[in-house]
């Protein structure tokens, strides 16, 4: 299924997530926001406590999709794919940023299946 990442990640209201720097002690709004793209390439490259047996097919798999994911655009994911990104989502990311990937890869699949009938 093809999915695009590379659109903002969503705050609670709707609005676009903006990134963030401290400056001193003052914390500043940047211009640019949030990719979900991104999100899920910090996700994928976390170490974890749990990663310890991780095998080595699976963490060259995270970067492949890490790679892929940095090139932009709209990315094809196998359901192995899909299945990783949730994983380590599930991991990595904050609640709201789980649930608006899982949103996006659940909405993808789901219209795909249509589209297969």
């Amino acid at each position: 299924m093809k999915v695009n990442f590379e659109i903002p990640l969503k705050e609670y209201d709707g609005q676009d997530m903006k990134k963030a720097k401290v400056v001193g002690k003052e914390v500043v709004e940047q211009e640019k926001c949030v990719m979900l793209g991104d999100t899920i390439i910090n996700a994928l490259s976390g170490n974890y406590p749990d990663d310890a047996g991780v095998e080595p097919k699976e963490k060259l798999n995270r970067f492949a999709l890490s790679i892929d994911l940095k090139n932009g655009g709209v990315t094809e994911l196998t359901v192995e794919d899909s299945a990783l990104i949730k994983k380590y989502c599930a991991k990595g990311c904050t609640i709201l940023a789980y649930g608006r990937i899982v949103g996006l890869i659940e909405s993808a699949e789901a219209e795909k299946e249509a589209k297969d009938g």
